[in-house]
């Protein structure tokens, strides 16, 4: 009882009577109890005091609201348990309870041990339900926020399984494999992917590398086959997944598309290899030319160049000028003037020349004065040309690849730097300086600088990354570190190198390289390992909430720890991610409702239920489940999420509580029939006690008392064998009850009794009260409107005018005595009709005549 202490009731029950004695009995146990006798001021009450922890709710109110009404009323003011306390056990009435968030229906005068038992069940489920909705709600906005940081990634996410099964990713990752969504790629293992027959094994061999090794991998450069076998490269990075026990559960994968940064270091060396391909092919033609003679020799390869052979060209100035492009010859005639006057010793100069096929070739003319004649001036000339053709045209895309790999490196924010190893001078770049926020002047040109603003705890990992590549152990220098900004604080740089001169020995001599800014990725890599800690915790956070999801084909996209429990122990067989619920359930009958519920899930609808299910030789169980759609990011419906409870103890529980209200039920019955049989025997022993007495009044009284039993008893077995307990036959009760009470007198056959009742009905609660009047009233006049008469008349008529109700007990006797009134009377009698009269809210009144004439008014059911 001491549990119950700071436990606060409203009690709401019409009957005041019955309110006091069960505000009494709780009370005793330890609760604090509050009565309100109608649905409005319970209503009220809950709307004033947040501190009322449970209503006990009576179904039947009287006028206004009744219980439910009541109930539902409350329920929408603040979530609280409800438990239903009636008499009334009926289908029909219990069944309007069903409709409510109730916690128990209790039968009245129930043991007070029943009461108690069921309030503190009704506390508990209360406070399961709100537990549960909590962990609901927490569980799904979790889940919500985890699905939009996957997606909002701006690069590409992935998992597998230990099988190399895809359990999820991003949705760039999914378009990247030409899916329309997610969901598709799910399942499936990088061999059914449009790169199966590319980069398939590759990827296999590197998730295997990271789940042996249980460390990341990061920074894996890879290639990758779309839908239309268009080629995309990856920086990717690879980190184990383990299980709650510590072993591999799988990989999860980002990666960063670096195709457009990889294009342009292709360009890059395409250019630089082109370019030295040039220098390797250029050949020279010689020409020699004497000024006094005018005539030139030109070189077999000179001809060649051309495309002639030499017997096809003469040799002399005008059959050179004569093959000059038209458009060329003021130009080269203006730029060979000065040499051809002896002003200067020597010129260069591009001109295009026509080919044997009538094509213009681009050629590099260049000529110097090999010998002067006496006065001075030339009079022998030495020169070459040079097929610059292709060279021509190489610079021409040259400078359009140079702007190309500027705006590459621009975009890709990549910082160049030089590297002499023997003076150990770094030429930086301007971006490599505005990446840390410096100006380039501000960057001092040494290689101690970069060691001076790197992390301390990076140094010695990049330390031994350069020294391994400078000794040939690497043929390439990769690393990540940290650099200190201008701002004083760090950010995250990844460094490539590669050897770019050798020396005559083949050692290094100068190293070019770049930075790039990983700062943002690094800051994702630490967010997508909390992301995946966070989900992990989600998804195990309860050890008695299951917790599952699936594709719009009923394939499991996820599940936690208790589901594959669960579904071993139920079920017998073992499930994993891509597995069809439906195969796991098989041909049992509980197929056919799971289908069902998926179907209203992927429709939109979102609901809970409770139902059995489980194979019956394994293990069959109740089970709450609280079913929701799962949506894109466009609101479109990609698969169901269901969140389940083991509800088999509260069923069991509530199947015990059936039976014991079934149980009851036969107890009313039996109560209901000794009840009756009490009554009578009550009355018989007044009846006994009367008839022993030999004082006149004390006989009187008890007579009297054995009358009003009667009426009572009377009463209670019509409403006994009435369908409704509720309401009663006007006419059947009280032509009963006038025939009981004359018979009971020495002179009934000397009296008669006259009935003019019309036939409606009335509540109990009124009748009740309107029985004891009539008894009273024809009592008295049995025993004092006929004395010193040899006989008479006795009428008792009753008729309901719209809601008006009036009864009249009329006697041709001799006429009740002016000084007695119902309101001065000192009789127990006259008093007691006086208080009923007002019970019922009604009038009553005396009209003395001929005889005697009680009417009495008052408002009937509204119905």
């Amino acid at each position: 009882m001491q549990a119950n202490a700071n436990k606060i009731i409203l009690l709401v029950e019409d009957e005041v009577i019955l309110a006091m004695n069960e505000k009494m009995q709780l009370e005793k146990y330890g609760y604090t109890v509050k009565t309100v006798y109608n649905g409005e001021s319970a209503l009220q009450l809950v709307q004033k005091d947040s501190q009322i922890d449970l209503v006990l709710m009576d179904i039947n109110l009287g006028a206004g609201m009744d219980g439910t009404e009541t109930a539902e009323l409350i329920l929408k003011e603040r979530a609280m348990p409800i438990v239903f306390l009636s008499s009334h056990t009926e289908p029909e009435v219990v069944e309007k309870t069903e409709n409510i968030t109730s916690y128990g229906y209790v039968v009245k005068n129930s043991s007070i041990t029943v009461l108690d038992a069921s309030i503190k069940m009704a506390f508990r489920l209360f406070n399961a339900r709100q537990e549960l909705l909590e962990k609901s709600k927490t569980l799904h906005e979790r889940s919500q926020v985890l699905e939009n940081i996957v997606d909002s990634f701006p690069g590409i996410i992935f998992w597998k399984d230990e099988n190399f099964v895809y359990q999820g990713c991003s949705s760039t990752f999914a378009k990247s494999a030409g899916f329309d969504s997610k969901n598709e790629l799910l399942g499936k293992t990088d061999f059914d992917l449009p790169w199966k027959n590319m980069e398939a094994a590759q990827y296999r061999e590197d998730d295997i590398a990271t789940m042996n090794s249980k460390q990341p991998r990061l920074h894996i450069i890879e290639s990758q086959h779309g839908k239309n076998m268009k080629v995309s490269w990856y920086d990717t990075s690879k980190i184990p997944l383990f299980g709650l026990d510590g072993s591999i559960k799988g990989v999860l994968g980002v990666a960063v598309d670096i195709t457009e940064r990889r294009e342009s270091d292709e360009q890059l060396q395409k250019y630089q290899k082109r370019l030295e391909f040039l220098i390797k092919l250029t050949g020279l033609a010689e020409w020699e030319y004497t000024v006094k003679t005018g005539v030139i020799k030109r070189s077999d390869s000179w001809a060649k160049m051309l495309g002639y052979s030499p017997e096809e060209i003469d040799n002399t100035l005008e059959a050179g000028i004569e093959l000059q492009h038209p458009d060329d010859r003021d130009k080269v005639a203006a730029s060979v003037k000065d040499f051809n006057s002896g002003l200067a010793s020597s010129f260069k100069i591009d001109y295009r020349m026509k080919t044997k096929s009538g094509a213009y070739k681009w050629i590099l003319d260049c000529g110097e004065v090999y010998s002067y004649d006496k006065e001075g001036k030339p009079a022998i000339m030495l020169g070459t040309h040079q097929d610059i053709d292709k060279q021509k045209k190489t610079e021409e895309k040259m400078l359009d690849y140079q702007k190309k790999l500027e705006f590459a490196a621009e975009i890709s924010g990549m910082g160049e730097w030089s590297y002499y190893i023997k003076s150990g001078k770094v030429s930086r770049s301007g971006r490599w300086a505005k990446m840390l926020g410096y100006s380039k002047e501000e960057v001092k040109d040494d290689f101690d600088y970069t060691l001076g603003l790197m992390h301390p705890e990076d140094y010695e990992e990049t330390r031994k990354a350069f020294a391994d590549f400078t000794q040939g152990k690497t043929e390439s220098y990769k690393t990540s570190f940290r650099l200190k900004t201008k701002d004083g604080s760090y950010k995250w740089i990844r460094d490539i190198g590669k050897v770019f001169e050798y020396d005559e020995h083949g050692k290094p001599v100068m190293i070019m390289g770049a930075h790039l800014d990983i700062d943002e990725l690094k800051k994702t890599e630490e967010s997508l390992a909390m992301t995946k800690t966070l989900l992990t915790s989600i998804m195990e956070s309860s050890p008695d909430v299951i917790i599952f999801a699936l594709d719009r084909e009923y394939m499991y996209l996820t599940f936690n720890t208790k589901h594959k429990e669960v579904m071993k122990q139920i079920w017998g067989k073992e499930i994993a991610i891509g597995m069809s619920m439906l195969d796991v359930i098989g041909e049992h009958k509980d197929s056919i409702k799971a289908r069902k519920n998926f179907d209203r899930v992927l429709e939109g609808e979102s609901f809970v239920l409770e139902e059995d299910y489980g194979d019956e030789e394994l293990s069959r169980q109740s089970w709450l489940d609280y079913w929701s759609p799962i949506r894109d990011k466009d609101g479109k419906i990609i698969g169901i999420s269901c969140f389940v409870l083991n509800n088999s103890q509260q069923k069991e529980a509530e199947s015990k509580i059936m039976a014991l209200l079934a149980e009851k039920e036969l107890l009313l019955k039996e109560i209901h029939h000794r009840i009756k049989n009490n009554m009578n025997t009550i009355r018989s022993l007044l009846s006994l006690q009367a008839g022993m007495s030999s004082k006149e009044p004390v006989k009187a009284a008890l007579e009297d008392a054995a009358n009003r039993v009667q009426s009572m008893s009377l009463l209670y077995d019509e409403l006994y064998r009435s369908e409704d307990y509720r309401i009663i036959a006007v006419r059947d009760y009280l032509s009963s009850l006038g025939c009981e009470i004359i018979s009971n007198f020495p002179n009934c056959n000397c009296i008669k009794l006259e009935t003019d009742i019309q036939d409606f009905v009335l509540d109990a609660r009124k009748l009740q009260p309107l029985g004891i009047i009539v008894n009273e009233l024809l009592t008295n006049a049995m025993k004092y409107a006929f004395k010193g008469k040899a006989g008479g008349r006795l009428s008792l008529s009753a008729s309901k005018d719209g809601e008006q109700v009036k009864v009249v007990v009329e006697d041709d006797g001799i006429g009740m005595p002016e000084h007695v009134s119902f309101e001065d009377s000192t009789g127990f009698g006259l008093q007691l009709v006086n208080a009923l009269a007002q019970q019922l809210k009604g009038d009553i009144r005396i009209e003395r005549g001929k005889g005697t004439r009680v009417v009495l008014s008052f408002l009937g059911d509204s119905k």
